[in-house]
C-alpha cells in the first residue's frame, strides 16, 4: 500500500504549485494525474509540422512578477523564463488607424490621444496611481483567501482618490462609460477584459475595468512554450522529493469517519501498481468542483445542501475555438504607422460597442457569431524558438458558446469550421494585406470539444473551470461557505481554477491552498 503525507489529485499548474510548496515544507507528496503528462492547461504541442510550437490552452501568463511562488519556489532558477512583450495589447482599425497599450506609459498615452486626449490623460493618471499600489492589491485580493469585508484591500483602494466604490455594483459596460468617453478606447479595453475571462455585460464587476489598467502591462510570454512552466514546477516538486504519477485515473476519494484518508485509482499505472493510496494528513483536489464533489466522493457523505450548490455551479462562458496558423511571414498591418506590427495580443474585428453586443447576443443564443472576431497572438515576434528560422506561428482565439449550449452541436461545428477558418484569415487580411492563403503553411482548428476531451476538468469547454461572474467569484467560489480551499470533509481541500481566483495562469489557487493546508497541519 502506497502512503504519502499529502495526496494531490491532478497535475495542472495549481496542483503542481501546491505540491511544490508542501514538498518544500518537508511533507511527502504524491501527485496523481490522469493524462500521460503533467501540466493541465500548460500544454504545448506540434500538431502540424515539426518545429512549430503551439500553446493549445494557456498562451498569455498574467503577472508572474507578482506571483509569490516565483520567488518562494525560485522558479527562474529551476529553468523557467519569460519574454515581456513591449506592446502586450493592440487592435487594428478598418480606417488604417490602431490603438495599443505599450509598456512605456507615454506611448500608450500617445496612442489613446488619437481618439481622446481626455481618455489618454485619464488612463495615464489611473495607471500611474495603480502602479504604486498594484502589487499590494494583488496580494490582498488574488494571493489570499477571499473574504468580505476585506480590510487589506480596502486600505490599498483608499490610496486611490479617484476609485469609485459604485463600480462594484456596475457592469463592465457601465464602468467603462463612467471612466472613459471615446467608444474606440472603451471597446478596446472591454474586449481585452473579455478575453481575460470577463464579458462586458457581467453585472457587479465594474471594478475590473480599473483593475485591467493595473495588470495590462504585466502579461508575459513563456519562453519556449507554456509547457516549460509545467516542466519547471515538476522539477521543483521532484527536487523536494515529491512524486508525480501520470496515467493515473483517480476513482474515488477514500473517506473514513468523516475524514479524507486517501484515494483509489480506477486503474494501475506502470509507475505505481497499488490501487489504494493512503494520505496520512490531507487529500487535495486540483480538478474541477463537479468531479471532486459529485464523482469522486461516495454518495451519502455530503449533505444534500452542499451537493445542490455544486449541481448549480455554472460552466457557461470562457469557451474558445482556436485557429492555429503556421506562417511564412508575420502580419504586416495596413496602418498609418507600423508600430502595431509588433503588437502581441491583436484584437481583430472589435471596433465599437455594436461589435461587442452582437457577439454577446449570438453567443447567449447558442450561435457562433457570423462575423469572425477574435484575439490573435503571434508568439514568434518575441520568441523565435516557437518556429523554425524565418517562420512564424499565430494563434487566434474566438469566443463561442459552450459545448452544451451550442446549436447544432459538434456535427454542425465540424461541418462549418474549415469554411469559418477561411473567413478568419480573410478578416485578418482586411487589416493586414499579407495575411493571404499563400502566407499560410498549415493550419489547425482546436474546438471546445478538444478542450474538454484533453482536459476533462474543462467541462463544456470552459478553460476557467467555471463561469467567473459575481455569483461565482470571491467568497462564492466554488460554493458559498467553502471558498477558503477547505471542503465539508475534514482533510479534503481544493486548489483548482474552480476555486478563487478562477482561471488563467496566476499560480494563485495552489499558493493559497498550500498556505491553508500548512496552517491546518501545524
Amino acid at each position: 500500500m502506497a502512503e504519502f503525507d499529502v495526496v494531490v489529485i491532478g497535475a495542472g499548474h495549481n496542483g503542481l504549485t501546491l505540491a511544490a510548496y508542501l514538498a518544500k515544507a518537508g511533507l511527502s507528496v504524491g501527485v496523481f494525474e490522469k493524462r500521460s503528462i503533467a501540466g493541465g492547461g500548460l500544454c504545448t504541442e506540434e500538431p502540424l509540422f515539426p518545429g512549430f510550437l503551439h500553446n493549445m490552452h494557456a498562451n498569455f501568463h498574467l503577472w508572474p512578477d507578482f506571483a509569490p511562488a516565483w520567488k518562494d519556489l525560485q522558479i527562474e532558477k529551476f529553468g523557467m523564463g519569460y519574454v515581456h512583450p513591449s506592446i502586450p495589447w493592440s487592435a487594428p482599425l478598418s480606417d488604417g488607424n490602431h490603438i495599443l497599450i505599450h509598456n512605456q506609459i507615454a506611448l500608450t498615452e500617445k496612442s489613446f490621444a488619437r481618439f481622446s486626449k481626455k481618455d489618454a490623460r485619464t488612463f495615464c493618471k489611473l495607471k500611474r496611481d495603480l502602479d504604486r499600489v498594484f502589487e499590494k492589491i494583488m496580494l490582498a485580493s488574488i494571493y489570499s483567501v477571499p473574504k468580505e469585508p476585506n480590510p487589506e484591500l480596502e486600505k490599498e483602494l483608499a490610496k486611490l482618490p479617484w476609485f469609485n466604490k459604485d463600480w462594484f455594483g456596475m457592469s463592465l459596460f457601465e464602468a467603462a462609460d463612467d471612466l472613459f468617453e471615446d467608444e474606440t478606447v472603451k471597446t478596446f479595453i472591454l474586449a481585452n477584459i473579455w478575453f481575460a475571462g470577463w464579458p462586458p455585460d457581467f453585472k457587479k464587476m465594474g471594478d475590473l475595468v480599473p483593475t485591467f489598467l493595473g495588470l495590462c502591462n504585466h502579461m508575459y510570454l513563456p519562453r519556449g512554450g507554456t509547457y516549460r512552466l509545467a516542466q519547471t514546477l515538476s522539477r521543483i516538486v521532484a527536487h523536494y522529493d515529491g512524486r508525480i504519477f501520470t496515467n493515473c485515473d483517480v476513482g474515488k476519494i477514500l473517506v473514513r469517519d468523516g475524514r479524507a484518508i486517501g484515494i483509489t485509482l480506477a486503474k494501475t499505472s506502470p509507475l505505481i501498481q497499488e490501487q489504494e493510496i493512503i494520505a496520512r494528513k490531507a487529500v487535495v483536489s486540483a480538478i474541477d468542483v463537479t468531479s471532486t464533489y459529485l464523482e469522486l466522493v461516495e454518495d451519502g457523505i455530503l449533505d444534500a445542501s452542499v451537493k445542490d450548490q455544486v449541481k448549480r455551479f455554472d460552466y457557461r462562458g470562457n469557451s474558445l475555438i482556436n485557429f492555429h496558423f503556421e506562417l511564412n511571414q508575420a502580419p504586416k498591418f495596413n496602418s498609418k504607422d507600423h508600430t502595431i506590427d509588433k503588437g502581441w495580443s491583436q484584437d481583430i474585428g472589435y471596433e465599437n460597442y455594436g461589435d461587442l453586443k452582437e457577439e454577446l447576443a449570438s453567443i447567449s443564443k447558442g450561435d457562433i457569431p457570423d462575423i469572425p472576431r477574435y484575439e490573435a497572438g503571434v508568439n514568434t515576434l518575441f520568441d523565435p524558438s516557437y518556429a523554425p528560422p524565418g517562420k512564424h506561428i499565430a494563434i487566434c482565439y474566438r469566443e463561442m458558446p459552450n459545448t452544451d449550449k451550442l446549436n447544432g452541436g459538434r456535427e454542425k461545428l465540424e461541418n462549418m469550421m474549415e469554411g469559418y477558418a477561411d473567413r478568419v484569415l480573410e478578416k485578418w487580411e482586411s487589416y493586414a494585406p499579407n495575411m493571404k492563403k499563400e502566407n499560410v503553411i498549415a493550419r489547425y482548428i482546436y474546438t471546445p470539444y478538444e478542450y474538454e476531451r484533453k482536459i476533462v476538468s474543462m467541462r463544456t469547454g470552459s478553460w476557467s473551470l467555471g463561469r467567473m461572474d459575481y455569483d461565482q467569484s470571491g467568497i462564492n467560489r466554488p460554493i458559498r461557505g467553502y471558498a477558503d480551499y477547505r471542503t465539508p470533509i475534514k482533510g479534503l481541500y481544493m486548489c483548482s481554477s474552480s476555486c478563487h481566483p478562477g482561471g488563467s495562469i496566476f499560480l494563485a489557487a495552489g499558493y493559497n491552498a498550500a498556505k491553508v493546508v500548512l496552517q491546518d497541519l501545524k
